[in-house]
């Protein structure tokens, strides 16, 4: 799971200027969506090395906003539930099962390990840090030009 967290930056816009932080505030928290968003893309695009199934790619990586502090993180679902009714976990093709021997008796084979999160979020983290940043400088100027 990767998250972001601007604490410091919310406890500098309450020093700046009370009154106007709930619109930095909320540009604050556009723009850590924007940032969070290209690490989410970048990490469906290696989950498509994994599997071919759309649905299973989209649903299975999650963005959660923090409602306390301006920030999110970006994770692997543990479970969803697909259009066809069944359960999957996308995090069975990041981390891999072994050998289950089943009710009947029979045993059902091994999943190797196909991690694909790591290496997409560290193809990504610069590009977010340089929005992130970006974002942030941009929802100042915009706030001091309404001052």
């Amino acid at each position: 799971m990767v998250s972001v967290d601007s604490r410091e930056v919310e406890r500098a816009i309450d020093l700046i200027d009370p009154s106007k932080s709930s619109r930095l505030k909320a540009s604050f928290k556009q723009g850590t969506r924007k940032s969070l968003n290209i690490i989410r893309t970048s990490v469906r695009r290696g989950a498509s090395a994994v599997t071919s199934n759309r649905e299973k790619r989209n649903k299975g990586v999650s963005t959660k906003m923090y409602k306390s502090t301006l920030g999110g993180s970006v994770g692997i679902n543990t479970s969803f539930k697909l259009s066809n009714g069944r359960w999957f976990g996308l995090y069975l093709l990041e981390l891999g099962t072994s050998d289950v021997i089943g009710r009947n008796g029979k045993r059902h084979g091994a999943t190797p390990a196909k991690p694909f999160f790591a290496s997409a979020v560290r193809a990504s983290m610069d590009k977010a840090t340089d929005s992130l940043g970006n974002n942030i400088i941009a929802a100042i100027e915009k706030a001091a030009q309404k001052q």
